[in-house]
């Protein structure tokens, strides 16, 4: 079955793309600077390689098509990791074939780049112990989607509860300052 289906929106955050590749100017309008899109950092890179020369709506099917590549394998690692028994086996086809991932990495959207980034984040905290890294993909997060700020406030309420408090506070305030 092709899922591969095109919304208007998904045309709105590529003039972003287009006007920042064509124009230098990541707008959604020209003449008005206009902020239409809620997915900064995906449509930036996006535009970045357009002006590179590659194709701008390919772009945003792979980009989609690699988050649903990247949400299979965190999954996997992190129920791995949990002590899944066989989870290297099952859990790959089991995500691969389960319809509303198949379906958002099919769109061109980058909901599932964000979701990977939130599953990196959890398996790099929680499973890989990786706390740099964690923070980091954190602190990228709300630039993939503005919503993504609600995680930095949401993660270090969960180690505050699990009480993993050494140097939240400033890793907190540190993980912030891509959105200032």
């Amino acid at each position: 079955i092709l899922l591969i289906q095109p919304w208007d929106e998904l045309f709105i955050n590529l003039m972003h793309a287009k006007n920042f590749a064509e124009h230098g100017a990541f707008s959604f309008n020209l003449l008005k600077h206009t902020e239409g899109t809620v997915d900064f950092l995906p449509y930036f890179l996006i535009g970045v390689l357009t002006k590179a020369g590659l194709p701008t709506l390919e772009l945003a099917f792979l980009m989609s098509l690699l988050g649903g590549i990247l949400c299979i394998y965190f999954c996997t690692c992190i129920l791995k990791g949990l002590g899944t028994k066989s989870a290297e086996t099952w859990a790959p086809l089991a995500l691969a074939t389960y319809p509303p991932l198949l379906y958002n990495a099919s769109h061109g959207f980058s909901t599932t780049v964000f979701c990977a980034c939130i599953l990196s984040i959890l398996y790099f905290f929680f499973i890989h112990q990786k706390k740099t890294i964690a923070w980091t993909l954190l602190a990228v997060l709300p630039l993939i989607r503005t919503e993504g700020a609600f995680c930095l406030f949401l993660f270090p309420c969960i180690l505050w509860l699990r009480k993993e408090r050494k140097s939240l506070v400033a890793l907190s305030l540190l993980s912030a300052v891509p959105i200032i």
